[in-house]
């Protein structure tokens, strides 16, 4: 259900604030969310500083991994501006188009028998609801962009052409020695593919093989409840990507067709149906949906090395040397040089609690860590030699990168040329870092109290270098093909603008004083 007015706890003698509609309330008797950035309080002479806002700071550190909401305006890093209309041509991958979309639960596959119903009678879950389709359209247009565009990565062409490899003993903990089904695969050699030479053929090729061999076939599943049946344990998961194995092994009925089946969570689809959002939260959220849609058909792709050849039950394979088997994450650290995570995720005064609209989000550096672990897949292990991390260290990403994506030019001119990890060149210098801790006997990850900090050599400082020289040598080339002159042309706009925001965001940061308890940083 869309969560608007919030009912849980004693009523508000006031009305909800904007925020507190769609963020959550600071306590079950206030009307504000207290996630509305403060303003700077200077004490009267004589006075001790006593701010009013502290309490909804401290409130906001929690919350916002140290951060207060002040901070993430300085950055640009909360959607409160408009944003620059989406450019990209109405174009969908055939394999994500409408017709590829549940419209009937899949029997005799799973025991799930009915679809889920919308709020307020406007029917059901299925794209080809008039209701769902406008705001699903662009989420697919924006995914089939990351979607073709990964076929000139290293880790792609690994996913699909890689030899794999049994993962040696020295990285397998004691207790896991006996395990004779972990594999690895690491990048071809520079003989065997380059960037510079990649074509799309193996991407479209394995693309049509999920389309039409495994039927494969998108669709929405409810919050907390598992999607092929209702009567087993969720995963906990947003998304779930699976093959019809059971079936194909179990059931006697002949001539049965493996499938692939991914399900994605309706409750970031419900904000969007909301008609208080602006165009960058709206935009926020159609890049999370499109990058866990990309993230989803990895998993898919690698069922050609395990079920698609009758390999039932093998856990996902490593890549190169990451300490977890997780094929989506890994895409991610590929593609983003880390994974995201959202600012907000629960508004837990609402019982149980309800999923609320993300505001945001962190680029996470270190992958693997142990946050990552619950997400791994279920029959793998943690390596060590290398290991998981057990600290991460997380980086507001400003709301222009929202923008970014849903540019032509972006993929057309910029991606082409300059490769992906763009994100990293908008990305802040202020990042927060965390400790992380396993309870031994439960299992449960717990974090430690946030440090923020400043990268000074900014988070990627070598990729950067490599976009800036980049953009220079086109820029001194004597010569240049209308192509090359508009990616220069593109690549020099983001660099000033990146530059001028960087600029403004440190200039105004360093000019207010600091707020109470952020660890002596001037923001």
């Amino acid at each position: 259900m869309v969560t608007d007015p919030i009912t849980s706890g004693a009523p508000p003698s006031l009305p909800l604030t904007a925020w507190a509609r769609k963020y959550g309330r600071f306590s079950a008797t206030d009307q504000k969310s207290g996630l509305t950035p403060t303003e700077y309080a200077f004490a009267r002479l004589g006075e001790q500083w006593t701010p009013d806002g502290n309490i909804y700071e401290e409130h906001q550190k929690r919350k916002l991994i140290g951060f207060t909401s002040r901070d993430l305006g300085q950055l640009d890093c909360l959607p409160t501006r408009e944003l620059v209309p989406s450019s990209l041509p109405k174009f969908i991958l055939p394999m994500l188009r409408i017709e590829n979309w549940e419209t009937e639960p899949v029997q005799p596959d799973f025991p799930r028998d009915a679809l889920y119903p919308m709020a307020n009678g406007q029917g059901l879950w299925v794209a080809s609801n008039p209701v769902i389709w406008p705001i699903l359209e662009p989420i697919l247009v924006l995914a089939t962009k990351m979607l073709t565009s990964i076929y000139v990565l290293p880790w792609f062409d690994a996913l699909l052409n890689a030899p794999r490899e049994p993962i040696p003993p020295t990285r397998i903990e004691p207790e896991d020695q006996d395990r004779d089904d972990l594999h690895s695969f690491r990048p071809r050699s520079a003989v065997q593919f380059s960037t510079a030479t990649a074509t799309p053929a193996d991407r479209d090729k394995v693309f049509a093989l999920l389309q039409n061999r495994f039927k494969y076939t998108f669709g929405f599943m409810a919050p907390g409840e598992n999607p092929t049946d209702p009567s087993e344990d969720a995963t906990g998961a947003v998304a779930i990507t699976i093959t019809n194995d059971d079936y194909i092994r179990y059931d006697p009925t002949p001539e049965k067709l493996p499938r692939v089946f991914t399900w994605l969570e309706y409750s970031d689809f419900e904000h969007l149906l909301r008609s208080d959002l602006n165009s960058a939260e709206r935009m926020c959220i159609e890049w999370s949906i499109a990058n866990t849609i990309a993230h989803e058909v990895m998993h898919a792709i690698h069922f050609f090395h395990t079920d698609f050849q009758g390999k039932y039950g093998m856990p996902e394979h490593y890549f190169d040397t990451e300490a977890l088997p997780e094929i989506g994450y890994s895409y991610e650290q590929a593609i983003n040089l880390g994974s995201t995570e959202r600012f907000l995720g629960k508004d837990t005064l609402q019982k149980p609690p309800v999923d609320i609209p993300p505001l945001g989000f962190f680029l996470s550096r270190r992958y693997p860590n142990a946050n990552h672990i619950d997400g791994m897949d279920t029959n793998g292990v943690v390596l060590k030699n290398p290991g998981i991390d057990m600290y991460d260290e997380v980086f507001p990403i400003p709301i222009t990168f929202y923008k970014d994506v849903q540019q032509e030019e972006f993929w057309s001119v910029a991606v082409r040329r300059f490769g992906h990890g763009l994100l990293h060149y908008r990305s802040r210098k202020e990042g927060s870092r965390y400790t992380l801790t396993i309870n031994p006997k439960t299992g449960r990850v717990k974090h430690g109290r946030p440090t923020r900090f400043q990268a000074l050599d900014h988070t990627y400082p070598a990729l950067n270098n490599q976009f800036v020289d980049a953009v220079e040598t086109l820029r001194r080339s004597l010569s240049l093909t209308p192509e090359e002159r508009r990616a220069m042309e593109f690549g020099r706009d983001l660099l000033i603008s990146s530059q001028a925001e960087e600029f403004f965001f440190s200039t105004t940061s360093s000019a207010c004083p600091s707020s109470h308890g952020d660890h002596g940083i001037s923001r």
